[in-house]
């Protein structure tokens, strides 16, 4: 053996935390519902799931900061789909069909 080591894995987000992380959650979707971060952009918000555990630790911590910014007309259609899309919870499918998406993209 050579004698290198493997580097230490990065942590992983996870949807479970304290206030500090729902805190980092909602700043990353606020990044992305304002178009600061965009999939082409940050291609690691869907590759390496960043956005898919953000919005579980939103959905999770404060559906209604979720709700209310999805719902919010000042952020693209684009941008609240994408977020939207994230979502496993029952805000899913009212978030959603308001914005346009096809019903096949509605369950899960």
């Amino acid at each position: 053996m050579s004698g290198l080591k493997k580097p230490p894995k990065a942590p992983r987000p996870t949807a479970v935390g304290g206030g500090a992380d729902l805190a980092k959650a909602k700043e990353l979707l606020l990044a992305v519902l304002t178009g600061a971060q965009t999939e082409a952009s940050h291609p690691a918000l869907v590759n390496d799931d960043l956005l898919l555990f953000a919005v579980a630790a939103v959905e999770a911590g404060d559906p209604l900061w979720i709700e209310r910014h999805l719902k919010d007309g000042r952020y693209s259609t684009e941008a609240r789909t994408l977020v939207g899309l994230q979502l496993r919870g029952p805000l899913r499918r009212p978030l959603l069909e308001p914005l346009g998406v096809p019903a096949f993209l509605l369950g899960l």
